[in-house]
């Protein structure tokens, strides 16, 4: 429970006898890392009338972990309260169990696409979605799965107002909801999934959701907007958001080419999401055993004129030395 507490340590020796003794207090405070739970049939967050409306160039991000397994459409944010779908805020659903829908209105069409297949349920998901004016990006997990341009043009009319539910509830977990005016790069959605280390220094951080509270009935707000107020939810609701012990593995390493500078051999790859380095292996033989020569930070290494080997692969791994599921980019290329 959070408060204050007097304790008093008592230190013995071997023969039992008191040895020393120290009083003090100790304090605890709110917890990081929580989140809310919500049951898919009343329980969401009211955030108020004041949420920024971002206008034609935002990201919208957030942690869901779906508890959904049917195929209606379960919003976990946006606003459906205007008199037609075309004054329908920013919305994120859950559809099919593991797809996504998503849109907007711009007060007189409602603007909307789906990303089938691109959810795990049961598990936590990082959802970000962007959009320049032109061009609407979905991302998980740092990973994108769907580029178009079918809101070319289009402006939200409405700002966000719920967590939790469209027009259907949502049934799931939600934490770490933002809302920004600029388009998020690639590197700067995984760099910062898991929290933010100075919200105040953001200048295009319109709406900030920590969710890190132990209890009560209001969402605080980081940044921007007003506190989320929750409804029909109590203390059990508010739980541990267990993502950031379980880091997403790395992305396999794709589009890997080479070519060759000077008498060396230059590999490059497409940065992997969720990696911090790489490492390289070699061998003479492409079914035989590889070993192990380096580990590297940036997607690319050269094969110095002196190396022997004849294949490599590349294995992305995390600051845990965590790989992806046996990832094997093995490049058949020889080099000499």
């Amino acid at each position: 429970t959070v408060g204050t507490y007097d304790v008093t340590l008592i230190a013995t020796n071997a023969t039992g006898s008191d040895d020393e003794i120290k009083t003090g207090y100790i304090t605890v405070s709110e917890i990081e890392n929580m989140a809310l739970q919500f049951d898919g049939i009343d329980e969401y967050v009211d955030l108020g009338t004041n949420v920024i409306n971002p206008g034609n160039i935002f990201t919208i991000e957030a942690w869901i972990l779906s508890n959904q397994l049917d195929a209606n459409w379960h919003g976990f944010l946006g606003n459906a309260d205007g008199a037609s779908n075309g004054d329908r805020s920013p919305g994120l659903w859950i559809y099919n169990d593991t797809g996504l829908h998503y849109g907007f209105g711009d007060g007189t069409n409602w603007n909307n696409a789906d990303a089938p297949d691109v959810i795990t349920p049961g598990v936590w998901n990082h959802i970000a979605w962007t959009f320049d004016g032109t061009t609407s990006k979905i991302f998980v997990n740092g990973e994108e799965k769907q580029s178009h341009t079918t809101f070319s043009g289009k402006t939200p009319i409405n700002p966000i107002r719920y967590i939790g539910k469209v027009d259907l509830q949502f049934k799931g977990y939600i934490d770490e909801v933002r809302i920004w005016n600029d388009v998020r790069t690639p590197t700067e959605i995984v760099d910062n999934q898991y929290t933010l280390a100075d919200p105040a220094s953001e200048t295009n951080l319109l709406t900030y959701y920590q969710f890190d509270k132990m209890s009560g009935a209001v969402l605080p707000v980081i940044k921007g907007a007003d506190d989320g107020t929750l409804i029909s939810m109590e203390d059990e609701d508010w739980v541990v958001a267990d993502y950031y012990l379980y880091p997403q593995s790395p992305t396999i390493p794709a589009n890997v080419v080479t070519s060759i500078s000077g008498t060396d051999l230059v590999i490059d790859w497409d940065d992997s999401a969720n990696a911090t380095g790489y490492d390289v292996y070699s061998s003479d033989d492409p079914y035989g055993a590889f070993a192990f020569v380096t580990s590297v930070v940036a997607s690319t290494y050269t094969v110095a004129a002196d190396q022997s080997k004849l294949f490599y692969y590349i294995i992305a791994v995390d600051n845990s030395k965590i790989t992806t599921t046996k990832i094997n980019t093995k490049l058949n290329n020889e080099v000499r």
